[in-house]
């Protein structure tokens, strides 16, 4: 974590956290992820305009829409998934919008958190990439510089809905037992 007055990840806890809500939408397009039993979810919306990992960053700097943090029950290590919502198939611009938010997380979080537990989704209103494998070899590829194992998934949901991200994010977590 950050130990800086103001860092981007204490301003990212003070604006970007949306307490009680387990869902984001944009243009037409939304995820969810809503907390059963005892699990925790929380919910961050990374994008404008709570754009707080973005400060002090270079002008152009893009990132994703959301972010939620995942905790199984009271013990078990937490997950990211971090998500970006597009309605078109913009799916490289998505590709390199997660990257950069996990990136620039990764960087204000404590050195204890493990960096192979984030997984990243694009929810989009039309169909998956065909070049899906590509994009998720790159991804893997830009992040493993920086020693960090995130997974990447690919969602779509009808335009004006949202994919609910349980079972995608459920999956990630049953494969890294």
């Amino acid at each position: 974590m950050s130990t800086t007055v103001g860092g981007a990840f204490d301003r990212l806890l003070w604006n970007g956290l949306q307490p009680g809500e387990y869902s984001l939408s944009e243009s037409e397009v939304g995820a969810k992820l809503s907390p059963e039993g005892q699990e925790a979810v929380l919910l961050f919306q990374l994008d404008e305009p709570h754009d707080e990992l973005r400060h002090q960053e270079p002008d152009g700097t893009s990132i994703c829409d959301g972010m939620f943090f995942y905790r199984r029950k009271l013990r078990a290590q937490p997950w990211l998934l971090f998500f970006e919502l597009k309605r078109g198939s913009y799916f490289s611009k998505a590709v390199a919008q997660l990257t950069s938010a996990i990136l620039l997380t990764a960087k204000n979080l404590h050195s204890r958190y493990p960096l192979d537990r984030i997984h990243a989704v694009v929810v989009s209103g039309v169909e998956s990439p065909p070049d899906q494998q590509i994009l998720q070899k790159q991804f893997r590829a830009q992040l493993s510089k920086h020693k960090i194992r995130a997974s990447l998934g690919f969602v779509t949901c009808p335009l004006k809905g949202g994919a609910d991200l349980r079972e995608e994010l459920l999956s990630r977590v049953q494969a890294a037992r």
